[in-house]
């Protein structure tokens, strides 16, 4: 067990407010945002809900963005073409 004399305290002093003292002591005062701030907000806004609905229509796009060319090209250039050889004969 620890002895009375290790132990530390803090003794804090400050005043009570009523909330009309605290909010008129501590609120900061609102500066208005100038109109290109205000367009800023309103066009990320819009663009963030336009691009995860373009994203929810056209999932190849997610693709696209982390598709390695490289790595999977010529693998997937040599299956399209195998698919398009067997479509032929089949006729459809």
């Amino acid at each position: 067990m620890t002895d009375s004399s290790d132990r530390c305290f803090i003794n804090i002093k400050r005043p009570v407010y009523k909330t009309d003292e605290f909010i008129k002591t501590f609120q900061k005062e609102i500066t208005p945002l100038r109109w290109h701030a205000r367009l800023g907000f309103y066009l990320r806004n819009k663009m963030k809900c336009s691009k995860r609905d373009l994203l929810g229509m056209l999932p190849i796009i997610n693709v696209i963005q982390t598709y390695q060319l490289k790595a999977f090209f010529l693998g997937d250039f040599i299956s399209g073409i195998t698919v398009g050889f067997m479509q032929l004969p089949q006729g459809q």
